[in-house]
């Protein structure tokens, strides 16, 4: 079994054998028992599901343009079952928030209710005289009947609150208990597919083995650009220099029949970009599930103009390539964590900051939707304001041509929002 996809998927289920460990010696034996039964199911399934996972891999015998598809399309539901968790998350924190509200109003009427069912017991202990039987008391009568006028209607409306809040509690308690259910589900889902992408990136590594040494060679001027580089725009400027030299080597090859567009698309084993970056305007897709925090052109945290935009992700988010083209660089770089930045072609760069890990090497061609790194845990100090800011993780893109940011609000597939899905 692959050593790396079997680490990946029994770290936590490590931490729940541990667990029933730390139990006293006076814990029920039959509980711990029914714990590590469970346990063993689990891991039972898990080693099932890498099994299936390993044949399906094997199945692919080094065909580089199936492993890029079966990456392309496990990379797209990974980012749609982190967008359902992103929305899941926030209805269950909605939720509790109106669930707390529901209890603080249910307890300030507690007091008036109190008060008003005193009343009625009272009169009920000592109901107004009968005009028919004591005439005499029928003032008694009037007055009794003004005070049920003036209370009964009060009560009613606040009877009538009650029933609504409590029945609005109980529908909000169940919306909770759906949507757990509903997470649970998908961050399932989700645990399979990063076990199927683990495998998927081992297996291309693999078949990559061949241009290791022309890769290790690019790799190694990258980063001693990067140790000379005394700011990010500095490295950008030697980086979009050194992009030259790769076209000019394109410029020199034989040239291959162009396809049609739909056609270039569909091929994942292609070496050169699908479409032009300049033509692929409105085509592309976020390269990480979250929400857009800061726009191009807004101020950012240092009284500057972005220069890209800000998305905060989930924790460990996975983060894709928006579109085809070159990895110009990747490795860490001063306060930005690790710094990733693809050479789309005719001058266009894309930059990405912020992430915790990268799996693309300097060299590599990369599709558009391929996984190319995942977020940390928390956000970097690059990334938000020096008095505080957004604690979750926040990967920074930036559009350049010609050594120039742009704006890339034109080649996003979704304007609707700065949210995937």
């Amino acid at each position: 079994m692959n050593a790396a996809i079997f680490r990946v998927a029994t770290v936590a289920l490590g931490a729940c054998l541990v667990a029933p460990a730390a139990y006293g010696a006076g814990d029920d034996p039959e509980k711990t028992r029914k714990e590590l039964d469970a346990v063993n199911a689990d891991l039972e399934s898990q080693r099932r599901k890498l099994l299936e996972i390993e044949a399906e891999v094997d199945g692919l015998k080094n065909d580089r343009a199936q492993i890029n598809a079966k990456l392309i399309a496990t990379a797209e539901r990974i980012k749609q079952y982190e967008t359902a968790i992103l929305r899941s998350e926030q209805r269950l924190e909605q939720h509790a928030i109106r669930e707390g509200e529901l209890r603080e109003e249910l307890s300030g009427q507690r007091k008036v209710f109190a008060v008003l069912l005193g009343a009625l017991q009272k009169l009920g202990h000592r109901p107004p005289p009968a005009v028919v039987v004591s005439p005499d008391n029928a003032l008694a009568t009037v007055r009794s009947a003004m005070l049920l006028g003036a209370v009964v209607p009060d009560l009613r409306r606040e009877t009538d609150k009650l029933g609504r809040d409590l029945a609005e509690l109980v529908s909000v308690k169940k919306q909770i208990a759906d949507e757990r259910i509903r997470l649970s589900e998908e961050t399932e889902k989700l645990g399979d597919d990063q076990l199927r992408l683990t495998a998927l990136l081992d297996a291309k590594t693999k078949d990559s083995i061949a241009a290791e040494e022309r890769m290790s060679s690019e790799q190694k001027r990258a980063e001693d650009l990067a140790a000379r580089a005394e700011d990010l725009q500095t490295l950008l400027a030697t980086i979009e220099k050194e992009s030259e030299r790769r076209a000019a080597e394109l410029a020199a090859a034989p040239k291959e029949p162009e396809k049609p567009v739909e056609q270039a698309i569909r091929d994942t084993g292609r070496l050169r970009p699908a479409v032009k970056f300049a033509s692929a305007q409105g085509m592309l897709a976020l390269p990480a599930a979250g929400a857009v925090i800061r726009e191009f052109g807004a101020p950012d945290p240092y009284g500057s103009k972005s220069g890209g935009i800000s998305i905060a992700t989930r924790a460990k988010a996975q983060v894709t390539a928006p579109s085809d083209g070159w990895i110009a660089y990747s490795g860490p770089f001063r306060s930005y964590g690790q710094l990733l930045i693809i050479d789309a072609g005719d001058g266009y760069h894309i930059v990405m900051a912020g992430l915790n890990s990268v799996n693309a090497e300097v060299g590599q061609f990369v599709l558009a939707g391929e996984p190319v790194g995942q977020m940390g845990t928390l956000a970097l100090a690059s990334a938000v304001a020096p008095t505080g800011g957004p604690i979750q993780p926040v990967l920074y893109v930036e559009f350049r041509k010609d050594g120039r940011a742009i704006n890339p609000q034109p080649w996003w597939a979704d304007k609707s929002d700065g949210a995937n899905g």
